[in-house]
């Protein structure tokens, strides 16, 4: 259950990464930080009292005191992002409309989505076009997102439909993206284009303007079509001004979806099909080849979230949140044992050494 400190801001865990974090059940607000750590509003100082050795706050601009501490947000860096998602959507006109013939940049990978806060896991989830919650290819299932009591989008992220509900039922003290920590109330699941086109696209207009950004466009191709996505990023931005001929930024729901002539139609036909996901090395049998596999920057180092991400996805765990909460559980017990500078990461001597890290997970998770 969650633990109350002060100022109305309380403790509790994610039921999805099982870190901790702070939220404030009036104002809805999250923090990855504890309050405690939030640095006081301009104008305050913190003091200690001579006689009582208490500390007390002073306020410069009124030249007041207090024993309570003033009221604090938290800082940027670990603000969740749904609020500013919603900004200006990469690819939208920043004072002018762009050249048609220099489409605007489209970040890549989902980037513009995705905090830094965001655990490592989820981060490499999002990398791959797989559900936060599962790490299976987001394309294999039915997609959801999450909403207000009105039905709005309260972050950009799409997740599979049930991981989407299994998180709405399992959140603890308030329900929040375990992505962006935005909060919401339920879950909507996202049509087929071709079953509903306006309600489809009521779900990907994610600012509500009535049209699609790149970054729009680029989110629901992911979540829905199974596409060679590295190349669709490379390609889309010069693809764009045939649809947007006057550099606005954006496209109409008729100009995504025509028959034959739209953009989906154009990126169905000229995009490769997404391959098989390459098949995950036994990791009883070939431990440096499941490293190497899961090592996708070829760093020579796995940081923990990684290993929780390829444990879910060796042993398929992502249909149970009881599971995946044992497999983190375990891992966080025994982490410090092979990860001794404390860096958050292990190289593929410490993993794959007799009784390294990968003898202990298979010798020790029941599941494995």
């Amino acid at each position: 259950s969650p633990m109350s400190t002060s100022q109305g801001w309380s403790q509790t865990t994610d039921p999805v990464t099982g870190r901790t974090y702070w939220y404030h059940r009036e104002t809805n607000q999250t923090s990855w930080s504890p309050p405690q750590s939030w640095p006081l509003p301009p104008g305050w100082e913190a003091r200690t009292d001579a006689t009582t050795g208490r500390v007390y706050y002073l306020n410069h601009e009124t030249r007041s005191t207090q024993w309570d501490p003033p009221a604090m947000v938290p800082p940027n860096t670990n603000t969740p992002p749904s609020a500013t998602a919603a900004g200006v959507p990469n690819g939208a006109p920043h004072g002018g409309a762009p050249s048609q013939t220099t489409p605007p940049p489209l970040r890549r990978a989902y980037s513009h989505y995705v905090p830094a806060a965001a655990p490592v896991e989820q981060q490499k989830a999002i990398q791959f076009a797989e559900c936060a919650v599962c790490f299976e290819s987001m394309h294999t299932q039915p997609s959801g997102v999450f909403v207000d009591a009105r039905g709005k989008r309260t972050c950009p992220h799409f997740f599979h439909l049930a991981c989407a509900q299994a998180v709405c039922h399992a959140s603890l003290g308030g329900r929040h993206c375990p992505i962006c920590r935005g909060a919401f109330e339920s879950v909507l699941a996202v049509p087929s284009p071709a079953a509903d086109p306006h309600a489809w696209f009521q779900v990907v207009d994610y600012n509500g303007n009535g049209r699609l950004s790149q970054n729009e466009v680029l989110q629901i191709l992911r979540a829905q079509v199974p596409l060679d996505y590295a190349q669709l990023e490379e390609k889309l931005p010069g693809w764009w001004s045939r649809w947007d001929p006057d550099g606005c930024g954006e496209i109409s729901k008729e100009e995504f979806l025509a028959d034959g002539t739209g953009l989906l139609a154009y990126v169905s036909r000229h995009i490769t099909p997404q391959g098989a996901e390459a098949r995950i090395p036994d990791i009883r049998h070939d431990k440096t080849g499941w490293f190497d596999h899961f090592d996708d920057d070829k760093s020579g180092t796995l940081e923990r979230g990684e290993v929780v991400r390829a444990l879910i996805k060796t042993f398929n765990l992502g249909e149970s949140m009881d599971k995946m909460r044992e497999m983190r559980s375990f891992l966080d017990s025994v982490w410090g044992i092979f990860d001794t500078d404390g860096n958050g990461s292990i190289d593929r001597d410490e993993f794959v050494a007799r009784d390294g890290l990968a003898d202990t997970v298979t010798a020790n998770l029941s599941f494995a």
